[in-house]
């Protein structure tokens, strides 16, 4: 048996599938990640999803103050236990709702988080929103979800979340982790993804808010044309209006959605927040 089910068997627990929980075991993966945290002493590193303590031992080792973040209270009880230092505090909260600039304390800070698989989507979307609080965010999270991350366009995993992390985050894949490095074993493959903010957008935007709201209608139909996705959308021009916009930015209203660049999904934006003024 293991350091983790021991641990968890101590204390009458067992991983709760309704949370997710899948816990990382293997110390070679524990220690890939926590030297790609590229931890400074005295760093200051939010970690979320600490489970039973695994990587925040490393964090701690590699000379980080860790803020951990953990809803289960039954892992916040053995968390409790476990890790005695001066250098960790532990914060029983929804990582989906806690407020990350009063934890960063005006300053950008480290994040690093194995993410329950059933929240990856939110929780990706909820780091989005707090960029600016953070100088770089080392995720766990599925396969699937990091090569759509870090996807190009034209393939099939380029899609809403391809465009958005890319126009906002330097994204890497970083190394991918088998499912026999967790406890229990996920059906699934896992990788480790590196998200550097960027200081502002990539490709200047006039409404980033419009801008994730064309991306998003656009994708929402992505296995038809550019030219019957947009209409009618909530929000959006009509259908002619659309075309025009296409036509202006110079995108073929032919293509499909996965066809389209992130430079392209911008000028399209900007060519209709313009219009829209225009006409305001």
């Amino acid at each position: 048996m293991d350091r983790t089910r021991e641990l968890l068997a101590a204390r009458g627990l067992r991983p709760k599938k309704s949370k997710g929980q899948h816990f990382l075991t293997r110390d070679e993966v524990l220690d890939r990640i926590a030297a790609a945290a590229r931890i400074s002493p005295g760093e200051t590193v939010i970690e979320v999803g600490p489970g039973t303590g695994n990587l925040t031992r490393q964090l701690l080792a590699a000379g980080a103050q860790v803020t951990a973040i953990e809803l289960d209270p039954d892992l916040v009880g053995l968390l409790r236990i476990e890790i005695a230092s001066p250098n960790f505090t532990l914060i029983e909260a929804n990582a989906l709702t806690v407020d990350y600039a009063a934890l960063a304390g005006g300053r950008r800070v480290k994040l690093a988080a194995n993410i329950p698989y059933n929240i990856t989507s939110p929780l990706f979307f909820k780091f989005l929103e707090e960029r600016e609080n953070f100088s770089d965010l080392l995720v766990l999270i599925q396969k699937e979800v990091a090569d759509r991350i870090t996807a190009v366009p034209g393939g099939h995993n380029y899609g809403i979340i391809s465009v958005q992390a890319q126009l906002l985050f330097d994204c890497e894949l970083l190394f991918e982790v088998g499912p026999e490095a967790f406890t229990p074993r996920p059906r699934v493959s896992s990788a480790l993804v590196r998200l550097t903010p960027l200081p502002s957008p990539r490709f200047p935007v006039n409404d980033l808010d419009f801008c994730r709201r064309l991306v998003r209608a656009a994708f929402g139909h992505r296995r038809k044309t550019l030219r019957n996705s947009f209409g009618p959308a909530p929000g959006l021009p009509g259908r002619d209006q659309m075309v025009a916009a296409l036509e202006a930015a110079g995108i073929d209203p032919s293509r499909r959605p996965e066809t389209v660049k992130v430079e392209e999904y911008v000028l399209l934006s900007n060519i209709i927040d313009k219009e829209d003024k225009r006409h305001a």
